[in-house]
């Protein structure tokens, strides 16, 4: 199991590398790689959510898939507006956990933060996944929340 691991954890270290020179020359400093990281996550998770709404969107009219079945309007239920309510709501219950994990300020807090992006990102790809299991109703909430949120962020 360890020979098997080796190459990947090499190859996700080398990549990280090459990813933090590139930070690195653009003048970032390192303690905000972490930070830089994170949006990046989010930008190429809901870039990946939408082209999912844009590609799958003709395919839910034939197939049913979690929820969807319990919809009739099946491609807003799943991969209409509602995938890219599914990738918000996944992301801030990625992020509330991630808060939970660094509320602390220990040193593991700091290790959690800093590390473990592939742990991180298969996390959030399977709270994306679990989404199609949640009833489309919720999403409808959601969205108010979401528009409720930004008005609240905006005015601050």
């Amino acid at each position: 199991m360890a020979i098997a691991g080796s190459p990947i954890c090499c190859g996700g270290k080398n990549f990280c590398n090459a990813c933090c020179a590139g930070c690195d020359r653009l003048g970032i400093p390192a303690k905000n790689f972490p930070r830089v990281t994170y949006v990046i996550q989010a930008l190429v998770f809901m870039i990946f959510s939408v082209l999912m709404m844009v590609i799958l969107g003709p395919l839910a009219e034939k197939h049913s898939w979690g929820s969807c079945d319990l919809v009739s309007d099946t491609v807003d239920a799943c991969f209409g507006q509602s995938t890219v309510l599914r990738a918000s709501f996944s992301l801030a219950s990625f992020h509330f956990i991630m808060l939970i994990f660094l509320c602390p300020r220990a040193q593991c807090s700091s290790a959690i933060h800093d590390g473990f992006w592939p742990i991180k990102i298969l996390l959030l790809i399977g709270i994306f996944t679990s989404s199609f299991w949640i009833p489309y109703e919720f999403f409808v909430f959601w969205g108010y929340v979401c528009r409720a949120g930004s008005v609240i962020f905006l005015l601050i």
